[in-house]
């Protein structure tokens, strides 16, 4: 089995290699790559792992992915609206985001929307990105955390846009769970800002992907873009990143601010949302 390395060790082969740390995983790969070269590889996992950095088959992004094609796929045979378009109906009995059955108690609709779409474009280009972004970040943080990071990313995300959206609200999609990883990404910049070479590469890559997802979500669904379960999840996947990088060499002097903020906001978020969302009552008519 291979060893899982963290951020923090990747980073500490850097310091002896004086590269830079974000791309650390990239270039030790390309290494280990290079002293295999004699070894043949099959075209399509040539392929895969150019679309997919650090492809890998025993992965949480990978299974999680899989699901959301799955339920897509079931959801449609279920009943449409319009071809390749899940019925509403069909979407809440399977756990959408709506607000008035999470008040009644239903949680587990903060959870499931991540793995519902609202129609063929949507899930293609959320599995698409998540799978871009996911492997290499939970190659560096391990399955454990990076399951934690993506998922309580999506609980975030899908709690902020139920109390703010609370009327006429029916949310679905894994793109809660997917700006958590982007946020994490922003924090690892942050944190090695200071050190970092490739400084304008790491923010093009950042703000393309927001952009390109953005766009892409605005015009494919419809304009209804959950501005607030965005909001969330990236909040969330910038804390937890703090978190994780607890034991990073030479951190940045307003490190241990950053982390009293970062568990603020892990508190904060749920500790507001909740009492509004099952407290106050709100007339939907």
């Amino acid at each position: 089995m291979a060893r899982v390395r963290t951020l923090a060790d990747l980073r500490r082969e850097d310091e002896a290699d004086e590269r830079t740390p974000l791309y650390a995983a990239e270039e030790g790969n390309t290494r280990s790559d290079s002293s295999r070269s004699g070894e043949p590889r099959s075209m399509p996992i040539r392929f895969i792992e150019l679309l997919f950095p650090h492809f890998s088959f025993k992965s949480v992004i990978l299974f999680t992915s899989v699901v959301d094609w799955i339920l897509y796929i079931i959801t449609v045979c279920l009943d449409t609206e319009l071809p390749l378009i899940p019925a509403p109906t069909v979407l809440v009995d399977f756990g959408a985001n709506y607000p008035p059955y999470i008040k009644e108690g239903q949680v587990w609709r903060l959870l499931l929307p991540v793995f519902l779409h609202a129609n063929f474009f949507h899930v293609f280009f959320n599995v698409f990105f998540q799978l871009r972004m996911g492997f290499t970040i939970e190659r560096r943080y391990g399955l454990v955390k990076f399951a934690i990071l993506y998922f309580t990313s999506a609980i975030y995300g899908n709690l902020l846009s139920a109390t703010v959206f609370f009327c006429n609200s029916l949310k679905v999609g894994a793109s809660t769970a997917g700006f958590g990883l982007i946020g994490v990404q922003m924090c690892e910049m942050a944190l090695t800002w200071h050190r970092m070479r490739h400084r304008d590469r790491m923010l093009m890559n950042i703000a393309s992907f927001v952009l390109l997802m953005t766009l892409l979500m605005f015009t494919l669904n419809g304009g209804s873009i959950d501005q607030m379960g965005h909001l969330g999840g990236l909040l969330c996947g910038f804390s937890i990143g703090v978190l994780y990088n607890a034991d990073l060499n030479d951190k940045p002097r307003w490190y241990r601010w950053a982390s009293a903020v970062a568990i603020a906001i892990l508190v904060a978020l749920p500790a507001t949302c909740f009492p509004v969302l099952f407290a106050v009552n709100r007339d939907c008519k």
